[in-house]
């Protein structure tokens, strides 16, 4: 990318809601049910979030605090709107935001120290997380419920010896 087309981008971005000199992490969905997927920015050091409702005009963004947390898209309804996942490790707390209106659906507690794997597990259309914690016995499995709010809670053995990706031997794990 040259400079003048870069410098455009950055341009664009800024005039967006987006500060220069923050790094952002993106997380992207169908967050208005229209079957386009739109850009959600996070910003993990002012803890705000920028919704872009419409990628080919982002003037109209517009920013969310939502505090310290890790994020993702996740679908609560087959015929709904995806909706955001915010988790927050440290308050062993996690909401489900509609992300258009600003409106927490949602919150839940879930077990210290636990990692969110998230998938669709039982074929039905929506997103299950099951919350692995691979230093208990058991691990809890959310089964979305598919109306934007419930899950049932099942406990699950994991196997023996099993950790995701960056929480095992050597990552701050005995």
């Amino acid at each position: 990318m040259n400079n003048s087309v870069a410098q455009v981008a950055l341009d664009k971005a800024i005039g967006c809601g987006m500060v220069n000199n923050v790094s952002y992490n993106a997380t992207v969905g169908d967050f208005n049910g229209d079957g386009r997927d739109r850009v959600v920015w996070y910003d993990f050091d002012s803890g705000s979030i920028i919704y872009w409702p419409n990628v080919m005009n982002c003037t109209t963004s517009t920013t969310y605090d939502v505090g310290k947390a890790k994020l993702a898209t996740v679908k609560l309804a087959v015929t709904k709107a995806d909706s955001l996942m915010i988790y927050r490790p440290q308050h062993q707390l996690v909401d489900f935001f509609d992300v258009p209106s600003g409106v927490v659906m949602s919150s839940h507690v879930v077990s210290e120290d636990s990692a969110p794997i998230l998938r669709d597990f039982d074929g039905d259309g929506c997103t299950d997380i099951l919350w692995f914690t691979p230093h208990l016995p058991t691990s809890q499995l959310w089964q979305s419920q598919c109306n934007n709010s419930s899950f049932l809670q099942t406990a699950v053995s994991p196997p023996a010896g099993s950790y995701p990706l960056g929480y095992g031997l050597g990552h701050g794990r005995p």
